[in-house]
């Protein structure tokens, strides 16, 4: 709680850096985020508002698996980058351990933009849960 909190100061300090473009950019590379999507990601930086981002975070630190996910017994893939941030990690354990009938694929290499960085594995997932084919 107390690391929440922490960032939670920190974000809403240095919030208004997403409307500066240096930064933006910067931040978009950090990301993963492919050359040729860079201006829609600078134009959403831009126009996100401090509250939206404050709250985005916020809910993504309190991440908890919906109701009735425990008992889904349908194929279900949990994919998350293992260099995404730790609050989306520990969301994607969160959500395999409550249904144990759940795969849970973590590529070592990817950070946030997962279906950008690896796209081969999000397609075979996409594959395996629709119509069954191929491995996760």
């Amino acid at each position: 709680a107390r690391a929440l909190g922490l960032t939670r100061v920190l974000l809403s300090s240095t919030a208004g850096l997403a409307k500066n473009e240096q930064f933006a950019r910067a931040q978009a590379k950090a990301l993963g985020v492919p050359p040729a999507l860079v201006p829609n990601y600078l134009r959403t930086s831009e126009s996100i508002s401090k509250t939206t981002l404050l709250t985005v975070v916020a809910a993504n630190g309190a991440f908890v698996p919906p109701s009735g996910w425990e008992r889904f017994t349908g194929a279900a893939i949990v994919l998350a980058g293992g260099r995404e941030p730790r609050p989306v990690q520990r969301s994607a354990r969160l959500l395999h351990a409550a249904n144990p009938r759940s795969t849970l694929e973590l590529d070592p290499d990817a950070g946030h933009t997962l279906p950008f960085s690896n796209p081969a594995l999000v397609a075979r997932s996409i594959r395996t849960v629709t119509i069954g084919h191929g491995e996760a």
